[in-house]
């Protein structure tokens, strides 16, 4: 790691212990800059800022007059955990309004891991996912419209669907219904659905979350979903350090109501094992030195885990695994190799006709995607699925040139390539695909 990305973890440690940094050493304002910067893209800038606020290298560079280094994401901070904070209030009684209403909506993630944090308005939430019945989902959709949200996506064929968005502009307010937790039509994760069948509704548990009563996932249940949910990020793009936190959290507040050998088993099935060793390898080493449970989880794999390929993917990535549309677009590579290896089709190795073989079907897999994954970008294609090569121009045209034409340097096809190829070695690696 550099310098910027080991304060990121050293400052993201100190805030799940509830401590404060302890740096002496004086930092730049670039080196400030940097860090601030990193905990953005993160999406964990309020919990940086106030865990290193105050430190002996926080107070020098205030002495030595530059101030505005240190201090000018504060008033951006304080709007954050001000949202945050609002939209919380406003989430509760929407939801305090669904079990009024006989309705019982299972929390995941969201409100009931930021609970787990010391400072729970520090940690942001984009939304709030929100496991129901399927056949209740019209009760829901009534609900909100009438508490003043909207769909994201108007057009969207809300029945049949597995997941819809709600918001409301004015509050930041964004609730997703999932009628399940992966999309069905996925050939690269969709049938990790299996491991949340319509029974895990029915052994749901109430956890008190900001002063009420809320339903959420059983805790083995919901532990396994936070890692596959990491998992499938990992799939796509990547994902941040955040979500490391959350698991770790969770696993420290639950340790003891956790079916770990489940919890095994159901990774073991979905070649889940040692990406999830490499997962608390990281948070022993890095983050939460003291968690019982990495002594269980290490007994699951016969050869130590290699955790800073993963970390370092991590790091590159940001919160969602996008920071560049390299990245993005690279996501389009590695999960058609995870499709694949879900047919069982064997990848090709070998000499440089092969390699030079695989590179051409990675560039053309990257852009003529599968209608499927069409249909979600090109609203014409609903109705018109005839209209897929014409969709299919269009998509070279906005990546390849109109991006290119704004000048954009993190666009570039061979980059695409070269990324998508190196995180299809990290999936092999942690035995995912």
């Amino acid at each position: 790691m550099n310098k910027t990305d080991s304060r990121l973890m050293d400052a993201f440690g100190c805030g799940l212990q509830n401590k404060k940094v302890t740096w002496s050493e004086a930092l730049t304002p670039t080196e400030w800059a940097g860090l601030f910067r990193a905990a953005s893209k993160h999406s964990i800038l309020p919990m940086i800022y106030d865990t290193v606020y105050g430190c002996p290298a926080y107070e020098q560079a205030m002495g030595a007059g530059e101030r505005n280094a240190v201090t000018v994401h504060k008033a951006g901070v304080q709007k954050q955990v001000y949202v945050q904070a609002v939209k919380t209030a406003e989430f509760m009684q929407l939801y305090r309004r669904m079990t009024e209403a006989g309705l019982k909506p299972l929390i995941v993630k969201g409100l009931v891991l930021r609970e787990l944090y010391p400072k729970p308005d520090l940690r942001p939430s984009t939304d709030e996912d929100l496991l129901i019945r399927a056949g209740e989902f019209r009760k829901y959709h009534e609900l909100l419209i009438a508490a003043g949200l909207t769909l994201v996506d108007p057009d969207m064929d809300i029945d049949s669907e597995h997941e819809v968005s709600y918001q409301n502009a004015e509050s930041f307010q964004y609730i997703e219904i999932h009628k399940s937790l992966f999309p069905p039509t996925s050939e690269a994760y969709g049938d990790l659905n299996r491991f949340f069948p319509e029974e895990i509704r029915d052994r749901a548990v109430q956890e008190t979350c900001g002063g009420i009563q809320v339903w959420t996932l059983e805790p083995t249940d919901h532990l396994f979903y936070l890692i596959t949910h990491a998992w499938k990020h990992f799939l796509h793009a990547g994902f941040g350090i955040r979500q490391i936190g959350d698991i770790l959290l969770f696993s420290r507040a639950y340790e003891d109501q956790i079916d770990w050998e489940r919890l095994k088993r159901q990774l073991t099935d979905m070649k889940g094992i040692r990406f999830t060793a490499a997962l608390y390898r990281i948070g022993e080493k890095y983050l939460l030195p003291d968690l019982a449970c990495y002594e269980r989880v290490k007994g699951w794999i016969e050869d130590p885990v290699d955790e800073e390929p993963l970390l370092n993917d991590l790091l590159t990535g940001g919160i969602y695994g996008v920071s560049s549309m390299n990245r993005a677009h690279s996501s389009n590579i590695t999960l058609k190799a995870a499709a694949e290896g879900k047919k069982g089709r064997k990848k090709q190795s070998g000499g440089k006709l092969r390699k030079g073989a695989a590179r051409l079907r990675s560039a053309i897999d990257s852009v003529f995607l599968p209608l499927s994954s069409m249909r979600g970008k090109y609203k014409y294609l609903e109705k018109y699925p005839i209209l897929l090569p014409v969709a299919w121009v269009q998509r070279v045209y906005t990546y390849l040139v109109q991006e290119n034409a704004k000048g954009r340097k993190d666009n570039s096809a061979i980059e695409t390539l070269k990324v998508g190829q190196d995180r299809v070695n990290l999936l092999n690696y942690y035995d995912m695909i």
